[in-house]
């Protein structure tokens, strides 16, 4: 080939291979952008867990696992969360609402009881007992359980206004069959010691009582000494002045029965 036709041929190699280069390089750039915008993004999730302290009941969670703030969160679950009934329900399941929340930061968290399993387990076999007792169906079994799966989409918003979507799935049998240590905390400690307490203020609010008592003037339990001649006599003086009070109540009560009454007693002298 001609020398010319080399140069040429070489010239185009170094575009192409420029080329490629600066598409490869635009690929990293973009995707290096996207893996930022995504870490620097919020990202909100709704779950259930376990109660730290009473394992048996669960908890539904929302949080905002990202490193910016998340504006605008929204939770639609299908069907809606309910629980076994309440105070508030009466004999109706109770509703657990999530609400909408104007601003979650990152870290931050809401979350709620959802309910306990062994309530759970206990109202499914109330309703069990009630069967054809005052026209009670499976009908009523069935809406009187609650729905033990939910699917949830997390809609929120970024600081750039956009807005993104967690899908989310809670399901109450997800614990079923599992098994947990069960650690005594501090605060088994503290409801320990506290009704210990109780029952010993209990027993010393008997005895103070008790020693109230016994320090009665002129009553109670008396203790003499070798020259309490004078408190000893005002002791027996008032016994003896309540038995004859009681002798003389005894005697007006045996008089009636047997038919007399005595004329009453009046301040006049009688003729």
């Amino acid at each position: 080939m001609h020398a010319d036709a080399w140069s040429a041929l070489a010239a185009w190699v170094t575009v192409l291979i420029a080329l490629v280069a600066a598409i490869f390089g635009y690929i990293q750039v973009r995707e290096a952008r996207r893996t930022r915008e995504e870490q620097a993004q919020p990202n909100v999730v709704l779950f259930s867990e376990p109660n730290s302290d009473v394992p048996n009941i669960l908890e539904i969670v929302l949080k905002n696992f990202g490193t910016t703030p998340a504006y605008d969160v929204h939770v639609d679950v299908h069907p809606p969360v309910t629980t076994t009934p309440n105070l508030q329900s009466g004999d109706e399941l109770a509703a657990v609402p999530i609400p909408d929340i104007p601003i979650l930061a990152p870290g931050q968290e809401w979350r709620t009881v959802w309910g306990s399993a062994p309530e759970r387990k206990q109202h499914g076999r109330q309703l069990q007992q009630r069967l054809g007792i005052d026209g009670f169906s499976e009908t009523d079994v069935e809406r009187l359980t609650p729905t033990t799966k939910h699917d949830a989409t997390v809609s929120y918003a970024d600081s750039r206004k956009r807005r993104h979507e967690t899908p989310s799935v809670l399901d109450f049998d997800q614990r079923e069959g599992t098994t947990w240590v069960d650690i005594k905390t501090l605060h088994d400690l503290t409801k320990t010691l506290e009704s210990k307490l109780s029952t010993q203020n209990d027993a010393l609010s008997k005895i103070y009582k008790k020693l109230g008592d016994f320090g009665t003037e002129h009553g109670g339990v008396w203790v003499y000494g070798s020259g309490d001649d004078g408190e000893r006599d005002y002791q027996l003086q008032a016994e003896r002045a309540q038995q004859a009070e009681n002798r003389r109540i005894m005697d007006l009560l045996e008089t009636r029965r047997r038919g007399y009454h005595p004329p009453e007693q009046s301040g006049e002298p009688t003729n």
